[in-house]
């Protein structure tokens, strides 16, 4: 029988990273160190711990207001099913302008 899958911190539970990722966000919040430091100590980079920062106030945000930061459907007002142009205008060379 194999052993199981661990990651680079010997992680096997699934949800372990995102409670590790919880701890590193929490101690930081509570300290007065930067980013920077918090970073170096939980061995993580600078950019990845701003990324956790910025994600988790999105979702903290999202869940205050009711609203998220998701896409939203918009019509495609280029498809090819257009309607019938509105205007036309014939010009005197033969040329049919329509909008």
């Amino acid at each position: 029988m194999m052993g199981a899958c661990r990651d680079h911190r010997g992680f096997t539970d699934p949800d372990a990273p995102r409670r590790h990722r919880g701890r590193i966000l929490v101690a930081y919040r509570r300290s007065r160190f930067t980013r920077k430091a918090i970073a170096a100590q939980a061995g993580v980079g600078h950019s990845t711990l701003t990324l956790w920062l910025r994600k988790a106030q999105s979702a903290e945000n999202a869940s205050r207001t009711g609203h998220s930061s998701a896409l939203v459907r918009m019509p495609n007002l280029f498809s090819a099913s257009a309607a019938a142009p509105a205007y036309r205008l014939r010009l005197p060379g033969g040329v049919t302008v329509r909008w």
